[in-house]
């Protein structure tokens, strides 16, 4: 199965933190790295008493099953020293699975796709840029990414044009 998964930070080192998580999520068993996208820098959603997040998504193939792969991502937020303090609060690490190949998951744990990745840039441009570098096209809730961006005009969003998340290979 292939699945995308979403990266965010805005504590300590932000861009280290998602580029040391790219490694940690291709480093899992039954876990394969494809691509990953720009790296964007987005003011917060929610609160805005916090520093801009640094964000970006990947695809993986897993053999995991869903709920597998989810422990297995919130265990790399916990080494992180991911804390749950506030709603939409600042956090060394966020791990969201948006997309799971065409599965439609609703479970207390896990619901896929992620039910905001729609109304999030931070999420769609990333997904952009892997759906160009893999010449594949993604529809999420039976649309195509530039349907849902076109609908968003209250974020703004910076990106190096030549910084990829990556994952070493070992």
């Amino acid at each position: 199965m292939k699945a995308w998964i979403a990266l965010g930070s805005n504590l300590n080192n932000p861009r280290q933190q998602i580029k040391d998580a790219c490694n940690e999520i291709a480093m899992l068993e039954k876990v394969q790295f494809i691509s990953g996208s720009k790296i964007y820098l987005s003011s917060p959603i929610g609160p805005q008493d916090q520093d801009d997040f640094i964000n970006g998504c990947i695809v993986v193939e897993t053999q995991l099953e869903p709920i597998d792969l989810l422990n297995a991502l919130q265990k790399i937020e916990q080494t992180h020293h991911r804390t749950r303090e506030r709603h939409w609060g600042p956090r060394t690490l966020d791990l969201d699975i948006i997309m799971i190949d065409n599965l439609v998951i609703n479970s207390p744990r896990l619901t896929v796709p992620h039910p905001l990745c729609k109304e999030r840039l931070f999420v769609l441009l990333p997904l952009l840029d892997i759906e160009k570098n893999n010449n594949v096209e993604l529809i999420l809730f039976n649309k195509k990414l530039p349907y849902w961006i076109n609908l968003i005009h209250d974020q703004i969003l910076h990106t190096s044009d030549n910084e990829y998340l990556t994952a070493l290979t070992f």
